[in-house]
C-alpha cells in the first residue's frame, strides 16, 4: 500500500513545482479529454499542475513518481495498449511488446513511470534528443531514455502519452519533425 502521507508530499511538490514552471511558456496545448481517467474532475487540477511537463518547453523535469500507479493506469487500459502523444495524438508508445504485460507493469511501478523498450517505441513518430531526452515529431516532451543493464529504457510521462488517437495528423519526416523541436527550444 501507498502511505497516504508519501502521496500528500508528492502532490504538495507538484504544487510547488506547478508555481515555479506555470503554463505561461506552453509550447503545445494538451488534449481536453486526456485517457486513463486523467480527464475526470478529480483529475483535473493534477493536470493543470503537471501538464506543463510536456508543454512547457521543458527538457529535464517530469510529473511525480507513480502518478500511473495512482490513477490506477493498469487496471484503466482495458487491453488497449498504445499510447498517444497528449497533444497531437499521435502513437508514441506500445506496452508490453516482447514481454508480458505483468513484466511491463512490474517495471513500470518499479521505475515510477511508463517504463518503455525500443521494441515498444513507435520510431517513426519519436526522437531521441542529444542527452537522452525523448520529444514526439509534434514537439511534446514525452520523457527520458535511462539506460539500464538491458539498454535503453524509456521513462515516460503518463499525462504525456495519455492522449486520444488523432487520424487526422499528417506525420513529419525526421527533418520536419526536428525543425519543430528547435522551434520549442528557441
Amino acid at each position: 500500500t501507498v502511505s497516504v502521507l508519501y502521496w500528500l508530499g508528492m502532490w504538495a511538490v507538484v504544487g510547488v513545482i506547478a508555481a515555479v514552471g506555470g503554463l505561461s511558456n506552453a509550447t503545445c496545448t494538451l488534449q481536453n479529454h486526456l485517457r486513463f481517467g486523467l480527464s475526470d474532475a478529480r483529475a483535473g487540477e493534477v493536470v493543470a499542475k503537471v501538464g506543463w511537463v510536456c508543454c512547457g518547453g521543458n527538457e529535464e523535469l517530469a510529473e511525480p513518481a507513480g502518478l500511473h500507479y495512482f490513477f490506477q493506469l493498469r487496471d484503466r487500459m482495458k487491453g488497449d495498449r498504445v499510447f498517444y502523444d497528449g497533444s497531437c495524438g499521435v502513437p508514441v508508445f506500445e506496452a508490453a511488446v516482447g514481454r508480458s504485460m505483468d513484466e511491463w507493469w512490474d517495471e513500470s511501478l518499479n521505475h515510477g513511470w511508463p517504463s518503455f523498450r525500443d521494441k515498444e517505441v513507435y520510431w517513426g513518430n519519436v526522437i531521441r534528443q542529444p542527452g537522452g531526452e525523448i520529444r514526439s515529431v509534434c514537439g511534446t516532451h514525452l520523457g527520458h531514455d535511462i539506460p539500464d543493464d538491458q539498454g535503453s529504457r524509456f521513462c515516460i510521462n503518463l499525462v504525456c502519452i495519455a492522449g486520444q488517437k488523432n487520424t487526422s495528423v499528417q506525420h513529419l519526416t525526421l527533418a520536419e519533425a526536428q525543425a519543430n523541436i528547435n522551434l520549442y527550444k528557441a
